[in-house]
């Protein structure tokens, strides 16, 4: 298992959300952010990352860098054969 546990902080938040994770083997990751409809509407990171704690920030805004409106939201974190999710709540 490379994603140990994944957290999210402050939730629910109204400007910027940290997606904090831990890996235990270097892994190829993958953050996107899901709209409640299950439409991907940002990207937040694509690559290869080390072992250990790693941060990751959303800031509200959409792969077009529009600011997306209050609602329920999911992160979805993959990184090798492991995925975990976290529901996301934002505010106005």
């Amino acid at each position: 298992m490379n994603v140990l546990s994944l957290s999210v902080n402050p939730n629910p938040f109204p400007k910027s959300v940290n997606l904090a994770y831990r890996l235990s083997n270097p892994s190829r990751i993958e953050c996107d952010i899901f709209d409640a409809s299950g439409r991907r509407i940002r990207n937040l990171y694509s690559g290869v990352q080390g072992t250990g704690i790693q941060v990751l920030t959303w800031d509200r805004r959409d792969d077009q860098g529009r600011t997306v409106n209050a609602g329920v939201y999911f992160a979805r974190l993959s990184a090798g054969q492991t995925t975990t999710q976290a529901k996301l709540v934002v505010l106005e």
